[in-house]
């Protein structure tokens, strides 16, 4: 993330430079600027997540017949998904996964947990009536 923003680059070295500063009602600078700095590099690799996935989701379009965003985990999960998969084409998916990740050069691992039952796929509606 540092390497490939410019503005996170600069802000963290003037950080790292920088002894504690004050301002004219006598407080800290630091404290801010490292919340700038969280803040800009939260954004940063929140962008490059939702990348990664589009990229992924991207190249599944052609083989899956529906895709579902599940909650990652954590700041290394880029992607939680659940995808419908005609059974003729599951080793398609496998091998597509594959190749994703090793074009990201390492810094990608993929798991993939299935077949399972298409439980993400099914949306129940309960009303109550009087």
């Amino acid at each position: 993330i540092v390497d490939n923003h410019e503005d996170i680059r600069s802000l963290r070295k003037k950080l790292l430079s920088t002894s504690r500063t004050t301002t004219r009602a006598g407080r800290s600078n630091l404290p801010t600027g490292r919340i700038r700095l969280g803040e800009l590099v939260k954004n940063a690799l929140e962008a490059k997540k939702l990348d990664l996935e589009k990229k992924l989701t991207s190249r599944l379009a052609g083989i899956i017949t529906d895709v579902r965003k599940n909650r990652t985990f954590g700041d290394s999960m880029f992607a939680n998904l659940a995808v419908l998969v005609d059974k003729s084409r599951q080793e398609e998916i496998y091998s597509t996964l594959s190749v994703f990740e090793a074009e990201q050069t390492g810094q990608v691992k993929i798991r993939c947990v299935g077949p399972v039952p298409p439980a993400n796929f099914v949306e129940l509606v309960i009303t109550w009536d009087d």
